[in-house]
């Protein structure tokens, strides 16, 4: 009877992997496997470096780099935690900006591109540009988590984005200063566009954990 039981368990746990693996492959559909940047993973040091940054996005190639006198990169945190129903968790990375502009380049286009926006607020405006390995526009969608302190507009279109009219400093630990963005793709160029509508003191702007789907012809860097 032991044996028949634990036979039983075996094939329940067997199962419920496999489905659970079938669910994670079924978000980057056939041909494509997921992939993330993942900030845990990650140290700069005491002393950030320079823009651009390249990272290995499984067999693909991710180009980061910042633009703006008044955009400077201040490495991995785990200060802002209000993570949840963003498509981050744990540390992120971490901007002082006024205004600047932050670009994600893949050597080969990556589809369903997922990555959040935290500590937007204090008259933030934050507009979200795609584009593909032709240089067509594509379209974004951003969406706030909770609240109301951010309002959205052109939201799915390809001219998306979020404004914030009030000089609020939203807390780490809260999410009404989350945007989601995400690109269906198949998507070559991201920039991250921030500019504030008043005052010259740069904010805090932290940006998740970046995930997307990678097409298994992508040959390698």
């Amino acid at each position: 009877m032991k044996t028949l039981l634990q036979k039983l368990v075996s094939i329940v746990l067997f199962a419920s992997i496999y489905f659970t693996s079938l669910q994670v492959q079924a978000q980057c559909g056939a041909g494509f496997t997921k992939t993330a940047i993942n900030w845990d993973m990650h140290f700069f040091g005491a002393t950030p470096p320079a823009s651009p940054l390249f990272f290995a996005f499984g067999k693909n190639e991710m180009r980061f780099a910042w633009t703006g006198a008044s955009n400077t990169f201040r490495g991995v945190t785990g200060a802002h935690t209000g993570s949840t129903s963003s498509f981050g968790t744990g540390a992120d990375i971490k901007f002082d900006v006024v205004t600047g502009a932050d670009t994600l380049v893949f050597n080969d286009e990556v589809s369903n591109l997922k990555f959040s926006l935290y500590d937007v607020d204090n008259r933030h405006r934050i507009d979200v540009t795609a584009r593909n390995a032709s240089g067509a526009a594509l379209n974004v969608t951003m969406a706030r988590v909770s609240g109301t302190n951010i309002a959205i507009t052109g939201s799915g279109g390809n001219t998306p984005r979020a404004d914030v009219g009030s000089t609020t400093n939203i807390a780490n630990t809260s999410t009404d200063g989350t945007v989601n963005v995400t690109v269906a793709g198949p998507v070559k160029t991201v920039i991250i566009t921030i500019t504030k509508s008043g005052g010259s003191t740069s904010d805090s702007l932290y940006i998740s954990d970046i995930s997307a789907c990678n097409n298994n012809t992508t040959s390698g860097v």
